[in-house]
């Protein structure tokens, strides 16, 4: 999109489909989060990041919390950045 388009920034709002494939591609670099304070649960429920598990020694993203705010009716609004350094061996 950078080279067909100009564009530097794509905000997406989708579902967890798009938003596992765009993560599984290496195309998210930061994070908003919000979180409700409400519960919803159940089989089926859709997720924020959706998609096929992790193959046998793939590791999860790694996330760096670059920003974390409280507001008074309790919404806690989460920034990430997506930590791309390499993880060394233990």
């Amino acid at each position: 999109m950078k080279d067909q388009l100009g564009a530097t920034c794509v905000v997406s709002e989708a579902g967890g489909g798009l938003n596992g494939a765009l993560l599984r591609s290496g195309l998210v670099d930061e994070l908003h989060l919000m979180l409700l304070p409400s519960l919803v649960g159940g089989l089926g429920t859709p997720t924020t990041f959706d998609g096929v598990p992790l193959q046998l020694g793939q590791l999860p993203t790694r996330l760096r919390l670059l920003d974390a705010r409280v507001t008074t009716d309790g919404i806690v609004s989460l920034h990430y950045e997506i930590d791309r350094q390499p993880v060394s061996a233990a």
